[in-house]
């Protein structure tokens, strides 16, 4: 059993080839295709994301590519180790192999906690799922349920969770005409939806909404405007100004709330006919899917930033949900509140008759 290993001044392009080459093996019928440009935009310009530093690992037996992993420390939280892009064979010995050197690693750099998986950085992905009983929707993680015994085998242990659920929509209606009237809108307040005409634009803005409303998250770290856009740009296929809005206060963008339709299985099927048809007729086709598809709405990132006076402002579920309720009815589609923390105070906002649990998550760690 042999060992690879590549850090941020050896960028390889065989070697993470071999990366996606794993990933296909292990999950090529439910989940997206990795590419070497995924991995070529995270790690190959450092300049992009100038204070992480990496160390990826390939464990191989017999020549085959068994286990990988890539662990990073940012210099700005020097404290903590991050482990992810893990994949690996139900095999325990070659899990150790891999472990070891990531536990090394991290200690050599003197982080004194590793958590995982975080993909790389907070903005790329996190968590992994712990349960679920609904089909996988767009960006949701995946993995053989062997990965979650072999982390505990490792000591790693749940540090928080996370909770998929669907809502109902005819008694979300009732629920949030309860909210209306309880919670009435500021009149200072204006909800918009994403200009897609001037999408660059957007992205300055919800750039700026994303790191001041998520930086009391553990595990967020803050990212440069062009590398957020290089990670999020392609977002502009899939949402869409009826599901994505942002509210102002005088003008000034205070909050956000994106969501999109699941465009998960229209995806993989790009990915099938991609093989047996023209790319042309296929980007085609896939686009006309995407814009008529009314299957799964996700409501994926919300947030708010305090009022000037620093207390709360009142009533920005209610606009979004007035601003919703015609697209959504039009539409039916299922409703899924993506990854809800499990001491949110968004679910004060749901009767327990109004939700269906659909997927849990977790983020682990250990200390060093």
């Amino acid at each position: 059993m042999g060992l690879e290993i590549r850090c941020v001044a050896s960028w390889d392009e065989a070697f993470f080839q071999d990366w996606c080459l794993l990933h296909a093996r292990l999950k090529a019928k439910t989940v997206l295709a990795e590419s070497i440009a995924d991995f070529a935009l995270l790690l190959k310009n450092k300049a992009d994301f100038p204070d992480e530093d990496w160390r990826a690992f390939s464990v191989h037996q017999d020549q085959k590519l068994v286990a990988r992993g890539l662990v990073s420390i940012n210099r700005q939280r020097p404290e903590i180790a991050k482990v992810g892009f893990l994949e690996f064979d139900d095999a325990a010995a070659a899990v150790d192999l891999l472990w070891q050197h990531v536990e090394s690693f991290a200690r050599q750099k003197g982080a004194k906690l590793l958590k995982g998986p975080i993909n790389f950085h907070f903005f790329v992905g996190y968590r992994w799922r712990t349960f679920s009983k609904a089909k996988p929707f767009y960006g949701e993680p995946q993995q053989p349920s062997y990965y979650l015994a072999h982390f505990q085998r490792l000591g790693m242990r749940p540090l928080k969770t996370w909770e998929t659920f669907r809502i109902r929509f005819f008694r979300s209606k009732r629920n949030y005409g309860e909210i209306r009237k309880a919670k009435r809108p500021e009149q200072r307040l204006r909800i918009r939806g994403i200009d897609m005409n001037n999408f660059e634009q957007e992205m300055v803005v919800i750039h700026r909404l994303f790191h001041e409303a998520f930086s009391a998250m553990p595990e967020f770290e803050r990212i440069s405007l062009e590398a957020f856009k290089k990670l999020y740009g392609s977002f502009r296929h899939i949402i869409s100004p009826l599901f994505a809005f942002i509210l102002e206060d005088a003008g000034n963008p205070v909050a956000f709330c994106i969501n999109f339709m699941d465009p998960q299985a229209l995806l993989l099927q790009h990915e099938r006919l991609s093989k047996i048809l023209p790319m042309k007729l296929v980007r085609l086709w896939t686009w006309l899917r995407i814009k008529l598809n009314f299957s799964r709405l996700l409501i994926m990132y919300v947030g708010r930033l305090p009022a000037p006076d620093g207390r709360e402002y009142q009533g920005i579920q209610s606009l979004v949900a007035m601003k919703m309720t015609l697209p959504v009815a039009l539409s039916v589609p299922h409703l899924l509140i993506c990854y809800t923390a499990e001491d949110s105070p968004a679910l004060k906002s749901y009767a327990p008759d109004q939700r269906e649990v659909l997927s849990g998550y977790a983020l682990f760690g250990k200390d060093l």
